[in-house]
């Protein structure tokens, strides 16, 4: 059994920033090429007015439809503080029934850095939510929705919601309920190690399993030590939770075109301009060997599952490619 996991990452903005090269029905074709091509899951971005782009449970709703094997998540849903508990919990459970068990929902909290990309402070002040305690709001919902997932009658009295008699049907089809990761992604922008601490504690005590990005892989180990000693802590399994990478590829034999192509693609999807070590870090770039030996440290820092998104224009051409020639080395 391979040690790792691949997941396929359906670039759901590039309808919009690259709207002559990908349409909304090539990211349908993506997740069944992916499908068809070994891929254990398929994933889409999330964002309502930071970073636009299709919406996320919409587009997943539609890749269930023609799917029937692989897992299906958002990485992440950044909107998870944005968006009501029930009418989450509920949309949810309705995607669950219709993949039949195969979701995995990913909470963020949305925000970051200004270079990273995206408006969020503006985001949040148009939907009404005070950006400073997204992080509480984020515990918040989580636990109300694992509640309205498993309980008939939900009573709750929080500090952001209070509900009283609430009932949800559908309940998903997962039982007792689907698989919530949490990311905490604090590494790139060189936090104290406290508040490092405070992030990874919180995927310890509330989540199934931890989703980082823009990580090297001795970071990715650290972040799995650290998950570990505070899961510990409070006498949960460490080994129970998922371990998960968010990541790019370009398999291309010119590497100065796998770069170009890339920082091209990450520029324009983060409405930034990332410096060259950003791509370098963030993309398995250049020939097989080259991108399987990135892939492979990242494996051996202990990641189960690394989901990848081809950052080109040829996305078709590059799953079905990565597929046959990065997949099987796995």
């Amino acid at each position: 059994m391979s040690k790792v996991k691949f997941g396929l990452t359906l670039p759901n903005r590039g309808p919009l920033i690259y709207p002559d090269k990908i349409t909304p029905d090539l990211l349908i074709t993506l997740a069944e090429i992916g499908e068809e091509g070994g891929f254990d899951s398929v994933w889409v971005g999330d964002s309502i007015m930071a970073k636009p782009r299709f919406e996320s449970t919409t587009v997943l709703a539609a890749v269930a439809s023609r799917t029937k094997v692989v897992k299906l998540g958002v990485a992440c849903m950044a909107s998870f503080p944005l968006r009501h508990p029930v009418l989450t919990a509920y949309t949810w459970a309705t995607l669950d029934q219709i993949s039949k068990g195969r979701t995995i929902l990913v909470a963020c909290m949305g925000g970051g850095s200004r270079e990273a990309g995206g408006d969020f402070q503006t985001e949040f002040n148009n939907l009404g939510i005070d950006y400073g305690k997204r992080a509480k709001i984020l515990e918040e919902n989580i636990e109300i929705i694992k509640a309205l997932w498993t309980k008939d009658k939900v009573n709750y009295d929080g500090k952001f919601y209070k509900l009283k008699d609430a009932t949800l049907e559908p309940k998903p089809y997962q039982k007792p309920r689907p698989p919530i990761w949490l990311v905490s992604n604090p590494y790139p922008f060189n936090p104290p190690d406290a508040q490092i601490r405070r992030g990874l504690n919180r995927v310890a005590r509330i989540a199934d399993g931890w989703m980082t990005t823009l990580v090297t892989p001795e970071q990715f180990k650290h972040g799995l030590g650290v998950i570990k000693e505070e899961a510990l802590k409070i006498g949960k399994d460490p080994n129970t939770l998922e371990k998960s990478l968010y990541y790019n590829i370009n398999l291309e034999e010119d590497e100065e075109k796998a770069f170009k192509e890339s920082k091209d693609f990450l520029d324009r999807y983060y409405m930034t301009n990332f410096g060259p070590q950003v791509i370098n870090s963030w993309v398995a770039l250049g020939n097989r060997e080259k991108c399987i030996k990135r892939l492979e440290e990242y494996v051996n820092a202990g990641a189960k599952v690394i989901t990848l998104r081809m950052t080109t224009t040829k996305q078709k051409e590059m799953v079905e490619k990565v597929a046959k020639e990065i997949l099987p080395s796995f």
